[in-house]
C-alpha cells in the first residue's frame, strides 16, 4: 500500500510540473516570465493558473 501511494504522489507531481511547463512554453505566462520571454502573452495570476489547470 505504501508503495502504491508513493508511484501515485510521484506520478502526479510529475503532471503537475509538466502541466506548468506546458503553460510556459505556450508563453502565456505572468509578468515575472514574460519580462523574459519573447512574444509572451501577459496573463493575471488567476488566468496563469485557470491555463496551468486547463492543461491537465
Amino acid at each position: 500500500m505504501i508503495k502504491y501511494g508513493v508511484y501515485t504522489i510521484q506520478k502526479r507531481i510529475l503532471c503537475d510540473i509538466l502541466c506548468v511547463s506546458k503553460t510556459i512554453a505556450n508563453k502565456t505566462v505572468t509578468f515575472d516570465f514574460a519580462e523574459t520571454l519573447d512574444g509572451a502573452t501577459l496573463r493575471s495570476t488567476s488566468e496563469f493558473a485557470q491555463d496551468i489547470v486547463n492543461n491537465l
